[in-house]
């Protein structure tokens, strides 16, 4: 008998902390199953401190791709680019036996190529992104492509700020994501969320499927929870030191048709309630943070955390309420039965909770207030099956999320 064959390995790449965040649980999935999983990161991003990553080091067969994760520390970004070239990654992809590639949300490869062969290889090696050469050396060796959602879309309107509204104008009423057609297959949460790519951003339906979302199944916020249920602001216990009610309230994308004027006024009024508020930001710098003249003021007000660091489902853990205005990161409070407020009056976009439920959604400042006050008190939560089924089951009987994604990727299966 000959030899075995090396077995065939799935291959992920890493961008940034949030991007981590919505591949790791199909990561961890598949290690269960026995796959062999690699991965690197994408420029200079580097991980290996992070919790959801040390977690997934537990596993024997989950491991890096040492000489990228090498080339990923080069402080010099031409250095990197040159380094990080199609050619080496397609040596690496071949002695890596790699069968899968998986990347996130983000750009294919371009259509059009430089005029001349010298400009082509400059291009290539001096210009072209960690992603596009990842993805070209993938592509070259006909290495199955999968790219999988980053977090789940609440909004009903596609057009969700002035700058997708412009683009979408400028390319004829749709967003020109013809370049994602590169994917074997690219993955939605939801099926509405998918028909409007198709639909509206050039998507073509033989690529587009809908499987869930991973990070927002009730199998992974149980183990994120026990990753970072100890690490929040207000310790191992979850509750404030004099025992007032944790008020939440997840900064909003300013550029998403925010009523900025009166966020603020809301805020100002949470701020003197008898409550401890934290005000957490998005993770990407300068999207959703306030002014430091607006946060000196607010902390003058009463007892208010503006929070970056720590990692918002610990957040969610410790409050006793959440408010936000479209973030995905909501869904973690509605699996874990925290009571979410929406201040639907704060934006003109229109979400899924108004059809779905599963929120309190207030109409003004007063409501809003109001309901702060009642939610204390306690009450029955807003039903939850629909708004779930709808958004992190993918529409199907199943609620094995992340099941469904290991066996899809692992058995080809679209």
């Amino acid at each position: 008998m000959g030899e075995s064959s090396a077995p065939k390995t799935i291959f992920f790449l890493f961008n940034n902390s949030v991007d981590v965040d919505h591949l790791v649980p199909v990561v961890y999935k598949l290690l269960l199953s026995g796959a062999v999983v690699k991965y690197s990161y994408q420029e200079s991003v580097t991980l290996e401190d992070d919790p959801r990553i040390l977690f997934l080091k537990t596993f024997e067969n989950f491991s890096s791709i040492k000489i990228l994760i090498w080339i990923s520390k080069i402080q010099s970004s031409q250095l990197r680019k040159l380094l990080t070239n199609s050619w080496l990654l397609t040596a690496i992809f071949k002695l890596n036996s790699i069968s899968t590639f998986v990347i996130e949300w983000g750009h294919g490869l371009p259509s059009t190529r430089p005029p001349f062969r010298f400009l082509r290889w400059l291009k290539r090696s001096f210009w072209d992104s960690s992603r596009t050469q990842h993805l070209r050396a993938a592509k070259n060796l006909r290495i199955r492509l999968i790219c999988l959602p980053h977090g789940v879309n609440l909004k009903e309107n596609f057009a969700v700020n002035k700058h997708v509204a412009t683009v979408m104008a400028q390319n004829g009423g749709s967003l020109p994501f013809q370049d994602r057609n590169v994917f074997d297959t690219y993955v939605f949460a939801n099926r509405k969320h998918m028909d409007s790519y198709i639909k509206l951003a050039r998507m073509e339906p033989s690529v587009a499927r809908t499987w869930g979302s991973a990070r927002f199944s009730e199998e992974w916020i149980g183990i994120l929870s026990k990753i970072y249920g100890k690490s929040g602001i207000y310790g191992e216990s979850g509750a404030a030191v004099d025992q007032r009610p944790v008020v939440l309230f997840f900064s909003p994308k300013w550029h998403n048709n925010v009523n900025r004027t009166a966020t603020l006024s809301l805020l100002a009024k949470l701020a003197k309630l008898d409550i401890s508020l934290i005000i957490k930001y998005h993770p990407r710098l300068g999207v959703s943070e306030l002014e430091e003249h607006e946060e000196y003021h607010l902390s003058m007000l009463g007892d208010v955390t503006f929070d970056r660091n720590t990692p918002s489902i610990s957040l969610v853990l410790q409050s006793d309420i959440v408010l936000d205005l479209g973030s995905s990161i909501s869904l973690d409070a509605i699996q874990l039965q925290k009571p979410v407020i929406y201040p639907k009056y704060l934006h003109t976009n229109e979400l899924v909770f108004e059809k779905l439920g599963a929120v309190i959604i207030v109409k003004n400042e007063t409501e809003a207030l109001d309901q702060v006050n009642l939610v204390q008190n306690g009450g029955q939560l807003p039903d939850k099956s629909n708004l779930l089924s709808e958004l992190v089951y993918g529409g199907v009987d199943t609620h094995n999320v992340l099941e469904r994604y290991s066996n899809q990727i692992i058995d080809k299966k679209n």
